[in-house]
């Protein structure tokens, strides 16, 4: 979103939180569509060795984290939905490189982070690692960004990019093997990892007002937890979204 603001890039796309940390600063930027959403991408992973084996086992642990991130949201909400205050836990603050070698090396007991983080690193700990029951009480979503001024003079290429996307999103649907092969040559990444996490995305362009329920939850977080100055007011988040290129792309993605 830096890139977005710096006028290096007219478009990108993020998960709604930064356009939560951002909405207390500026308005000039909206989201256009949700393009992919996950109720599976961020998750908790424990050491059995360190007596994690189910939530409740999380009170006293040190969980690592990256700090004011999803997954940061994620945990407060996880532990809350348990029960737990989230000041009964240890939280430390990771860079996201860090995040296997942390809870291998025991420099924390679990993890609440994105598969990209917790899938490798749970292969590297194997019969130690565990996976928490994850009771879906976050989705996880990546949102196509746009400034304001961009939105104003070349909406019918934003259009015709949100019509690229679906053409896209249909060859996953309708190709879903070929899908994976091309992500993981762009990545890197391993074909059994891929293989594990593809099925919990849904790749549809959307705007639900969920995504506004969501935001809304995530700025009372912010405030409540310092991420955001204390005295700000919360934002309207309606104020942030522009449905009218994807009513014009892609009628049917809007909720009637």
């Amino acid at each position: 979103m830096q890139k977005l603001f710096d006028h290096t890039v007219q478009l990108t796309a993020v998960s709604e939180l930064p356009v939560v940390f951002n909405s207390f600063e500026r308005a000039d930027y909206a989201i256009v569509a949700t393009i992919v959403t996950s109720t599976r991408n961020i998750g908790l992973l424990g050491r059995k060795s360190a007596g994690v084996t189910g939530p409740q086992q999380l009170l006293g642990k040190r969980i690592g984290v990256i700090i004011g991130s999803s997954s940061h949201y994620f945990l407060d909400a996880y532990l809350l939905f348990h029960g737990i205050d989230p000041k009964q836990v240890q939280v430390v603050g990771l860079q996201s490189e860090n995040m296997g070698a942390a809870i291998e090396g025991k420099q924390v007991d679990a993890l609440a982070g994105y598969s990209r983080h917790t899938g490798p690193a749970a292969k590297a700990l194997g019969a130690d690692a565990v996976a928490l029951e994850n009771p879906r009480i976050y989705t996880d979503s990546y949102n196509l960004i746009v400034d304001r001024r961009t939105l104003l003079e070349r909406e019918d290429d934003i259009v015709r990019i949100l019509r690229a996307l679906q053409r896209a999103q249909r060859f996953i649907a309708e190709q879903p093997q070929r899908a994976k092969e091309i992500m993981i040559a762009r990545t890197g990444l391993d074909p059994a990892f891929v293989d594990s996490i593809f099925p919990g995305f849904n790749f549809r362009l959307t705007l639900d007002q969920s995504l506004v329920s969501t935001m809304e939850g995530e700025a009372r977080w912010a405030l409540r937890e310092g991420h955001v100055p204390a005295h700000r007011q919360m934002p309207n988040y309606l104020d942030y979204v522009d449905a009218a290129p994807l009513l014009k792309a892609v009628p049917k993605a809007l909720p009637r």
